[in-house]
């Protein structure tokens, strides 16, 4: 399970209700409420046992986002765990005349802020070329800032044209 900021703190709240409510348990038989035009009606003790199942699972929780940010056009993630998640669209001239196969190809670099350990795990493009698809990019090298690779097309190019790709990258910041 997953979330966002710190739990210890949204636990230390639980505690206090559980306080508040075995409180008023002592005084209260039935607590009455008007929720969302509904009406409710519980024990102070039903109420105890779910702020404990409550606390139950957030203690379940083994890893959370600690800090989300955007530097230089790149989207990120890092979790408590070391798990980086960094997402973001690159655009490149590139001419994509290099014959392979039945395809044509053009190289192309890419780089992001350096907050890997180690070079990404899982790396995922898809390519736009004029606002649509019909392009991929190939990756040939990968590291902590950045990878190379190619954009390949169906037709040989005359000319530079302006391609999109969108990156998603996973690894380890710690």
């Amino acid at each position: 399970m997953l979330f966002e900021k710190n739990n210890n703190a949204l636990i230390g709240h639980i505690d206090n209700l559980q306080s508040q409510i075995n409180t008023l348990s002592g005084n209260v038989s039935t607590i009455s409420a008007t929720v969302g035009g509904g009406a409710l009606n519980t024990t102070a003790q039903t109420l105890v046992g779910g702020i404990n199942e409550l606390k139950t699972n957030f203690s379940e929780i083994s890893d959370y986002i600690i800090e989300t940010g955007v530097n230089s056009g790149w989207h990120y993630r890092k979790y408590n765990s070391g798990i980086l998640e960094m997402w973001g669209t690159r655009s490149a001239e590139v001419l994509v005349a290099s014959p392979e196969g039945s395809l044509f190809y053009g190289g192309v670099s890419f780089s992001w802020p350096n907050y890997f350990i180690s070079a990404p795990n899982n790396f995922q493009s898809t390519v736009m070329v004029g606002g649509g698809y019909g392009s991929y990019y190939m990756i040939g090298t990968i590291s902590t800032s950045g990878c190379s690779g190619w954009i390949f097309g169906d037709r040989k190019e005359t000319a530079s044209k302006t391609y999109y790709v969108n990156i998603y990258l996973e690894g380890y910041w710690k």
